[in-house]
């Protein structure tokens, strides 16, 4: 893979808390507003169904990404509920409860993407989190569900392209714009 691997901050482990939830908000925050997932819902029902599984491990889920809208969909699409469980190499991030369905949780301790513990099992799913990862890591990740059994789905909307990196200029705009509106307020 021919590609420049730049760092983002809040993934960096001497990132203050406050800056990592912050940013992992907003995320959520732009992810719910623009529903940028609304069609994998009949991807992952079959991938689901593939897997013989309903249960979903999200790896690197931040504030809870796209889940608060997902799961409700997936689950209408089901006769067998799906259960959700996200996971994050930083769960100190973790949303409050009342902002999530029933059936998703959020690991308590610390998931490293490359190495799930074999008790956290089901079909995992990263949402805009692998293009985070060297090549290494990222096959590690891969391997790691391919010895464990376990079927895995990525969903990537980063575009390496000069027009995404210069839209991503203005973010800082956005996200001061967004702010009033980004929940919950810690």
């Amino acid at each position: 893979m021919a590609r420049q691997q730049l760092i983002e901050l809040h993934e960096q482990p001497w990132c203050p808390a406050v800056i990592r939830t912050g940013a992992t908000d907003y995320l959520r925050f732009i992810a719910t507003v623009a529903r940028q997932y609304r069609h994998v819902v009949p991807l992952l029902d079959d991938a689901l169904a593939n897997c013989a599984s309903s249960h979903i491990i999200d790896l690197c889920s931040g504030s809870g990404g796209p889940w608060a809208q997902l799961a409700p969909q997936l689950n209408a699409l089901r006769a067998t509920p799906v259960a959700v469980t996200l996971t994050d190499l930083y769960p100190d991030q973790a949303p409050p409860a009342e902002l999530l369905p029933a059936y998703v949780r959020f690991a308590p301790m610390a998931v490293d993407a490359t190495a799930i513990p074999a008790e956290l099992t089901g079909l995992r799913t990263l949402f805009t989190a692998f293009h985070h990862f060297a090549p290494a890591a990222a096959q590690a990740i891969l391997q790691d569900a391919v010895h464990a059994g376990q079927g895995i789905a990525i969903f990537e909307q980063t575009a390496r392209t000069p027009l995404a990196l210069l839209m991503m200029l203005f973010l800082p705009w956005l996200a001061i714009v967004a702010a009033p509106f980004v929940r919950p307020w810690r």
